[in-house]
């Protein structure tokens, strides 16, 4: 079940499902087509789902640029080494 929320979470299809859903029923509470607390519970699970994808979407990120850090040192350290063995094959020669 954890997995499938999570899923939901960072779904970009979901969060436009759940924007547009929100969004209508806050438009059908302000012209009365809906009742009031339907449209103040429908704007609560938005603010709540947009929250999740925001922390989801920042935690992604960090994870990402965390990530890339460490792969550019990974690709650093190889060229030094590179550099350092073509030095070492040219005063041999």
């Amino acid at each position: 079940m954890k997995d499938v929320i999570q899923e939901v979470a960072v779904n970009p299809k979901a969060a436009q499902l759940v924007a547009m859903a929100t969004t209508g029923t806050g438009v059908g509470t302000i012209f009365d087509i809906i009742p009031d607390d339907i449209g103040k519970l429908a704007t609560l699970v938005g603010i709540i789902l947009s929250s999740i994808l925001i922390y989801k979407h920042t935690k992604l990120l960090k994870q990402d640029a965390e990530k890339n850090k460490i792969e550019l040192e990974i690709l650093k350290e190889r060229r030094r080494e590179q550099l350092e063995n073509a030095a070492k094959r040219r005063t041999t020669d």
